[in-house]
């Protein structure tokens, strides 16, 4: 799997202006853990159902390997790639997603280095929440 490159192909297709790439090359999926002590892996189970049926928050989440959720696995450490910090260093403007806050915004603040680089650049940071309900804010 190459995310970067097939980001780059999309971003040509359709011809955005900027910069559009992951943060890093990692393959891995989201873990949530619920207050309820349940937890759930990959982002299209996230808070979606299980958070409105269980009336229960999300309080941690985490990246893993596996997208199987039976799995026990340990949390694994990704890093901020080289061209992305790059991009940061260098950017007029970070924008944080619009999207669910835990999948589409907290999730992109877990590779090591990706906070310091956005707190060491001085320039305006733009966070656009989504215009909706967002279902992984159960509780908050």
């Amino acid at each position: 799997r190459d995310i970067v490159t097939a980001i780059y192909l999309i971003h040509k297709l359709l011809g955005a202006k900027g910069n559009v790439r992951p943060l890093t090359g990692a393959n891995l999926h989201i873990r949530t853990y619920y207050q309820d002590g349940t937890e759930e892996v990959g982002q299209h189970r996230m808070g979606k159902a299980r958070a409105a049926a269980l009336k229960s928050k999300i309080i941690k989440i985490d990246l893993v390997e596996h997208l199987d959720p039976d799995a026990v696995q340990e949390p694994q450490d990704c890093e901020i790639d080289i061209v992305s910090s790059e991009f940061i260093a260098s950017a007029d403007v970070i924008a944080f997603p619009m999207g669910s806050f835990f999948s589409s915004v907290l999730v992109n603040l877990l590779p090591r280095g990706v906070g310091r680089a956005i707190t060491r650049r001085q320039c305006p940071k733009v966070y656009i929440p989504n215009t909706g309900p967002d279902p992984e804010m159960f509780g908050y």
